[in-house]
């Protein structure tokens, strides 16, 4: 197997030989130094009767040892004398050297030292000029060949559209070609120009970003993993799995890996998540991992059996949570599936439903109907879905929005002649009028809109990415804020009912939007108060279950939220101790393999804490304590970043698996698993296109591969050398 071209010769073949210059080695770092033009040689020394070699600083060192220099006739080394102290001092190129001998060049620019400074002073450069650190593909391209690595560059960026806006491969060809009708130089690109190109390119990319998200999570303090599985468009079992990690004070949940799964069950699961981390080469993670995220099934949280208890024996710290946006969905579910108005008023939902969506012409004669009104019409919904209460919501809106357009049509068909239409459509027709005129079945669902208001804005909540125990815990008390307040009295929607409401003096007849109303009751003020304290009491025995072992540690995770802490001094001096005793006790592994700690220490620098935060004006720790005083509190603030980490939803997963269906469609079918993980990768944490380097990608696509990479240009006409030379002179 033929040893890898390195893109400097490659690109040299290409450079008329006159014009040619020897790069530097890729091992060593190009220096930019301040050498004054008019700046004279040393004149050399007279000749003397024994002939002797006459040394003098030679043009050429300047590209074989970058960054050497000579003045006042000795030389230097530019990056050591800049950084003493990580060279070495004692050097003669530090010192400056009368010996112009090639031997002391070549042990000095070989030394750790040297390319420990070097590598400094380039990061500093970097950072002040605002250019990424030279690699071998910038060195080689700035020295030999610029045009045609921009071409590259003009085809990494096309490929990466094509994975971000979760295109198919095949789309590349059609962009390149796009461009070169709007007049691009990617017409002088004679290879990878194919949707196998695209394919070739995406694992580059995809590497990347990954590079950098497995940086992170090898330098967190502490790691928490959220998974679920699902069958894709293939019937393969898959694991899609995210990583939960704190940035300087700030959560963190990214995609991590998708895995196939041989069976769906617990060691096979298990399995699925471990072989991720040895896929990323993170060999610590059990030592680090302090949670985990997933649905309610068995296999994943039983007690006995399951992928929690497999975690657990290889990593005893580990905090297991039920999703909360699930367990809210369950709450909700259980609390009012019985009753009686809310099975009617599905019944009609769903009929509602079924009229329209089988039926183009009861859709368009809706439709004139609501443009005879002048008024809006919204198609009607399905009220069952994976999520019941977005599609409750949407239905319901659906309702109360078209009410009287809905209304009108059904009398219109039950009204119908014979021949019209069906005896099933008409008596559906029929059934439907008459439920939509009953008051029970009127006001309830106003009613419903504000209970599923205060649910539907909890469940949002608890389907962000940065949702944090506390937030969790906060946006719960604001719900049970919320529902307490619909009992003592009406919501919005409801208000709006009962103000369009126009009942006759004696309150037995009432209409509503014109139409008039069958079985009106007199006072109705209470009915719906069993179903708020059912609903209520639901989600109590959901969230605060002392069965649960993860539930001390996760009210003791709210000690670190004391954006409002106590004004006594004696209150100050012991709040928090015991919260912060539990989690030391129990996250103590964690925490003494990053920094090691005692229990005194800690409580030491927590009233260290107090105090400061009470100082100054009680504000969140994130935005206190994170800038510039990580060494004052760096043990507390350790066990503050393992309460970030730990998880408490696993909505996000859901959103990975959008994602995996928007890509493997029926007719990408074919895509294999490590090939999804890498584009769902790039879709879900790559940056805009706006934002993307193509230099990364670019440098690993070259240096990786087995054999010489050729891509192949056509040579530049002198016509388009003129075109170019006029254009850079205009713009000049």
């Amino acid at each position: 197997m033929s040893k890898q071209m390195k893109l400097s010769g490659w690109f040299k073949s290409l450079t008329p030989t006159n014009n040619a210059i020897n790069p530097a080695s890729t091992s060593q770092i190009e220096l930019q130094h301040d050498m004054s033009s008019d700046e004279e040689q040393p004149p050399a020394p007279a000749a003397t009767q024994k002939k002797s070699k006459t040394r003098k600083f030679v043009t050429s060192w300047e590209v074989k040892y970058p960054g050497v220099f000579e003045r006042d006739g000795k030389l230097y080394c530019k990056a050591c004398t800049t950084y003493t102290t990580i060279s070495d001092p004692s050097s003669t190129l530090v010192q400056g050297t009368g010996s112009y001998r090639t031997a002391g060049l070549d042990k000095h620019w070989t030394s750790k030292q040297h390319e420990r400074a070097v590598s400094r002073y380039n990061e500093v450069e970097a950072e002040r000029t605002g250019r990424p650190v030279d690699g071998p593909m910038n060195r080689a391209i700035r020295q030999l060949n610029a045009a045609n690595y921009e071409i590259l560059v003009k085809l990494l960026n096309t490929a990466y559209y094509v994975l971000i806006n979760e295109e198919p491969f095949t789309s590349l060809p059609h962009l390149l070609e796009l461009q070169i009708k709007n007049s691009s130089d990617l017409q002088r690109l004679t290879s990878y120009k194919s949707d196998q190109a695209c394919r070739r390119l995406t694992p580059y990319i995809a590497d990347t970003i990954r590079q950098s998200i497995v940086t992170s999570l090898r330098n967190s303090t502490a790691i928490s993993i959220l998974f679920d599985g699902a069958t894709d468009n293939s019937v393969q079992e898959v694991e899609v799995v995210y990583a939960r990690y704190v940035n300087n004070g700030e959560p963190k949940t990214v995609f991590f890996s998708l895995q196939p799964v041989k069976h769906a069950h617990a060691q096979r699961i298990y399995e699925a998540i471990e072989q991720a981390f040895v896929d990323n080469r993170i060999d610590d993670w059990k030592e680090k991992l302090v949670g985990m995220a997933c649905d309610g099934a068995a296999v994943n949280l039983s007690r006995k059996n399951s992928v929690a208890t497999r975690v657990k024996e290889n990593a005893e710290c580990v905090i297991s949570v039920h999703c909360v946006a699930h367990r809210l969905e369950l709450a909700v579910l259980q609390a009012i599936k019985n009753n009686r108005y809310l099975e009617d008023l599905k019944e009609i939902l769903k009929l509602i439903y079924k009229h329209y969506q089988y039926s183009p012409k009861a859709l368009r004669e809706v439709t004139n109907i609501a443009m005879a009104l002048e008024t809006k019409v919204l198609k009607p919904n399905r009220v069952d879905g994976t999520r019941w209460s977005p599609h409750m919501q949407r239905a319901l809106e659906v309702l109360a929005t078209s009410y009287e357009v809905l209304l009108a049509h059904f009398e219109h068909v039950a009204e119908a002649r014979p021949g019209e239409t069906t005896a099933d459509i008409r008596g559906r027709a029929v059934f439907l009028r008459n439920r939509l005129k009953d008051y029970t079945i009127v006001r309830f669902p106003h009613f419903l809109r504000d209970l599923l208001d205060v649910i539907g804005n909890l469940s949002l909540v608890f389907q962000k990415d940065s949702l944090t125990v506390n937030g969790m815990l906060d946006a719960l008390e604001t719900a049970h804020l919320q529902l307490t307040a619909l009992k003592q009295s009406p919501g919005s929607k409801l208000a709006e009912f009962t103000a369009a409401l126009q009942r006759d003096p004696s309150g037995c007849k009432a209409t509503y939007r014109e139409v008039e109303l069958k079985n009106v009751q007199m006072d109705d003020s209470n009915t719906y108060i069993d179903v708020i304290e059912t609903v209520m009491q639901h989600m109590n025995n959901r969230f605060d279950s002392e069965a649960d072992v993860s539930t001390p540690i996760l009210r003791a995770a709210r000690v670190f939220d004391i954006k409002e802490g106590p004004q006594e001094k004696a209150q100050l001096a012991t709040y928090g101790d015991c919260d912060i005793k539990r989690l030391w006790r129990h996250f103590q592994p964690v925490l003494q393999r990053q920094k090691p700690t005692n229990e005194e220490t800690l409580l030491a620098e927590w009233i260290q804490l107090k105090a400061f935060i009470a100082n100054a004006g009680w504000r969140a720790i994130s935005s206190v304590c994170y800038g510039g005083h990580q060494e004052r509190f760096a043990h507390i603030l350790m066990l503050h970043d393992v309460v970030l980490t730990l998880p408490v939803s696993s909505a996000t997963c859901e959103r990975g698996f959008s994602c995996l269906s928007r890509i493997k469609t029926d007719w990408r079918s074919s895509l294999r698993v490590d090939m999804m993980d890498k584009l769902m990768l790039v879709s879900l944490e790559g940056p805009t296109i706006q934002d993307f380097n193509a230099e990364g990608p670019l440098d690993l696509w070259w240096e990786s591969a087995q054999r010489s990479r050729r891509p192949r240009f056509q040579e530049r006409t002198d016509e388009q050398a003129s075109s170019d030379l006029l254009e850079s002179f205009l713009i000049l």
